[in-house]
């Protein structure tokens, strides 16, 4: 750190907890050790003492310890820093693999619900990996048996309530369905994604939002969220319940449909019944006195795109939070939070917004020699416990793995299962790009290059599944030329 400080050992209140360094008292003659705690690190520093002759150190490693993932999504295009994003963010997320996902290699080493259904997204298109998403999904179901909705992380001894995470579980059951296609498995989940909702719509207060004292966090940022209700929780909820929906028209659940599409529209009333003409904003919260939140964030903006919440009137008042906040709103702090903003860009059609995020929150990381992402960029206001990140390792933060591959290469599924995709590359200002995700079906990989007025798109489709080319407006003044092709280097 600024102060010389080596991080991760100096500060005895996080020392107590997270004991990443260890003392190994020697007996004579030679010792071998093997130590079985996990810990993470990129440096190691020894401190010898009491000894009265020369020692000798003849080995020492740490053994890598992770869910054996198969690497076979990748991805270079003309500019290096784009590809030194994506390394990085790959080896942080496998780093975050054991037998579920996990936060972060050296932390909590948790199944945090919240963080699992970031790098399960990523996870699927990147290792194709659908069996410890699956797991993640069950174990955080069990939850249910103790909580009303999903608990933050699982399994614990720790009784943590986090709405937000609870409610991103019910989108992540629709994500695995929607990478894997397998109706059995979401058959085998459905009473519980039911019974999340219901647990939470116990909890509607008067005036139709959800409200609880729980942890009502969404983002490391300045957020008025120290309240029972925190709107950007009933905009979540309102996600969870949009994920069932789809979830229930796959399964033909006809009455649970009618509930849950009542349920949404309900919801949906009750936030848009907040929207500020004044400030032309959602507030982030309503405090316990009644009073209504002074403090406005881009978050309830870009949830409310993001979940078709906002009314049709304001749409462009909350457009214009997300991609021209005023002064006073609270920003979006955290790669986390930043997944559901890059979200919201594609869905609003500003894809090109992410590239230029992706390069003012990630590059900052590469020329500081990180070699995994973080989890708070370093531009971020808010830094909890430390500079300039807590957890240099944080998959949470691995979204350019699930972006770069939409956009740069233009892949974008378009029906469940790896069953068709669409190819629409935004060429940018690069002069090529390259690579593969991974799909139900095999690997999908395109390459693209501008020779001239040319661009020449090359395909290689996975057996069995419908890929079309469709021409993006980046291309207008070039001549197309389109092969499928049976392999791509």
């Amino acid at each position: 750190t600024p102060e010389r400080v080596v991080q991760h050992t100096a500060d005895p209140a996080w020392d107590a907890i997270y004991r990443n360094g260890m003392r190994y008292i020697c007996k004579n003659g030679l010792n071998r050790f093997i130590s079985v705690k996990r810990r993470s690190g990129r440096y190691l520093f020894f401190t010898i003492r009491n000894f009265s002759e020369p020692v000798k150190i003849r080995k020492f490693q740490l053994i890598e310890s992770t869910y054996p993932v198969e690497s076979k999504a990748w991805f270079r295009c003309s500019d290096w820093r784009l590809n030194r994003i994506w390394e990085i963010s790959e080896r942080t997320l496998k780093l975050c693999m054991e037998d579920t996902f996990t936060d972060c290699p050296l932390y909590e080493q948790t199944l945090w619900v919240g963080d699992a259904r970031n790098e399960a997204v990523f996870g699927y298109w990147t290792f194709d990996a659908r069996d410890i998403g699956k797991r993640c999904i069950r174990l955080a179901a069990q939850s249910l048996e103790r909580f009303p909705i999903v608990g933050a992380q699982v399994p614990s001894a720790w009784e943590c309530l986090l709405p937000a995470w609870g409610f991103l579980w019910g989108i992540s059951v629709w994500d695995y369905f929607d990478y894997s296609g397998d109706v059995e498995f979401l058959k085998s989940v459905w009473n519980d994604v039911i019974k999340n909702i219901e647990g939470a719509e116990k909890y509607l207060d008067e005036h139709g939002l959800f409200s609880a004292p729980w942890w009502n966090m969404f983002d490391w940022s300045g957020i008025d969220d120290q309240h029972e209700t925190v709107l950007h929780n009933s905009m979540l909820l309102v996600g969870a319940i949009n994920a069932a929906i789809r979830c229930a028209q796959v399964l033909q659940d006809e009455d649970r449909l009618v509930l849950l599409e009542n349920l949404r529209d309900r919801l949906r009333r009750a936030i848009n019944e907040f929207w500020d003409e004044e400030k032309q904003s959602f507030p982030d919260s309503i405090h316990e006195d009644g009073e209504v939140s002074e403090s406005t964030s881009q978050h309830t903006s870009f949830l409310s795109l993001l979940y078709d919440i906002v009314e049709e009137k304001n749409r462009e008042a909350a457009i214009a939070n997300v991609l021209h906040p005023k002064k006073e709103m609270a920003k979006v702090g955290s790669p986390f939070a930043m997944m559901y903003f890059y979200e919201t860009l594609e869905k609003i059609g500003f894809s090109e917004r992410i590239i230029q995020s992706i390069y003012e929150s990630y590059v900052p990381m590469i020329d500081s020699g990180a070699t995994t992402v973080w989890e708070v960029f370093p531009s971020s206001e808010f830094h909890p416990a430390g500079f300039p990140t807590r957890s240099h390792a944080h998959a949470w933060s691995s979204a350019p793995l699930y972006f770069l591959p939409r956009i740069i290469l233009g892949i974008r599924q378009v029906r469940p299962g790896g069953e068709e995709f669409i190819v629409s590359p935004d060429i940018g200002k690069l002069k090529y790009a390259k690579g593969a995700i991974t799909t139900p079906k095999g690997i999908l990989a395109v390459s693209w290059e501008v020779e001239k007025d040319n661009l020449i798109v090359r395909i290689q489709k996975p057996p069995g599944a419908n890929v079309r080319f469709v021409s993006h407006e980046s291309h207008q003044s070039l001549n197309l030329k389109i092969e499928f092709v049976e392999r791509i280097y």
